[in-house]
C-alpha cells in the first residue's frame, strides 16, 4: 500500500558543549531528528549530514535511529559513509521504509560527535553552521515522487582563548 506522506519534520540541534562556543580541539554533539507522521509513510529513506570546514567527523561516535520512538521500524545502528565534510547514514539506493499505520508520530534520533580542527585557520567569531537533509519517496519504489525537507541546520562560533604573554625583566643586582 502507497501512502502519502505529509508533515514530516526534521531538525538538528548542536547539544554540546552549552552556549554552542567552540574552540579548536573541542568534541561538538550533534543530534540530528527525522519524524514520520501518524498514518503516513517515507520509503527510500536517505539522511545527508554536511559539516562546515573545519570540522571533522569523530569515527566511531554515531548512534541510532534504531527503532524510533516510540518504537516501530528498526532502521538499525549504521555507521555514516564518510566522504570529506558529507556524512551519509541511508541513501535512496538502499530500501530504508517506515510504513506507519499507527496513530502516534514516530520520531528517529541520530547523535553523533564532530571536532573543530585546530589546524584549518578558524579564527574567534567564525560561524560554523552544520547542516543535513532527510528525503524520501512519497511512493514505493518511485523516484519521481522523490520528497526532501528543505535543509536543517544548528550554527555554533569558534572561540579562542584570550591568551596574554607578558615579561618583565629584571635588573641582575651584583653581589
Amino acid at each position: 500500500v502507497n501512502h502519502h506522506t505529509q508533515g514530516t519534520a526534521a531538525t538538528k540541534e548542536i547539544t554540546s558543549p552549552a552556549g554552542k562556543a567552540l574552540p579548536p580541539g573541542r568534541e561538538v554533539t550533534f543530534v540530528v531528528t527525522f519524524s514520520i507522521p501518524a498514518n503516513t509513510s517515507a520509503f527510500d529513506i536517505s539522511v545527508v549530514d554536511t559539516l562546515p570546514a573545519g570540522m571533522e567527523f569523530v569515527p566511531g561516535s554515531s548512534s541510532g535511529p534504531n527503532s524510533g520512538s516510540p518504537a516501530l521500524v528498526d532502521l538499525g545502528d549504521p555507521v555514516p559513509a564518510v566522504a570529506g565534510q558529507v556524512l551519509t547514514w541511508f541513501t535512496a539506493a538502499v530500501d530504508r521504509d517506515v510504513v506507519n499505520n499507527t496513530g502516534n508520530d514516530v520520531t528517529y534520533t541520530i547523535t553523533y560527535r564532530a571536532i573543530v580542527r585546530s589546524d584549518t585557520g578558524l579564527d574567534r567569531g567564525d560561524s560554523l553552521t552544520n547542516s543535513y537533509v532527510f528525503d524520501y519517496n512519497v511512493f514505493d519504489d518511485d523516484d519521481t515522487s522523490r520528497t526532501a525537507n528543505g535543509s536543517v541546520s544548528d550554527t555554533a562560533t569558534v572561540m579562542s582563548p584570550n591568551l596574554q604573554i607578558t615579561k618583565d625583566i629584571l635588573p641582575v643586582v651584583a653581589d
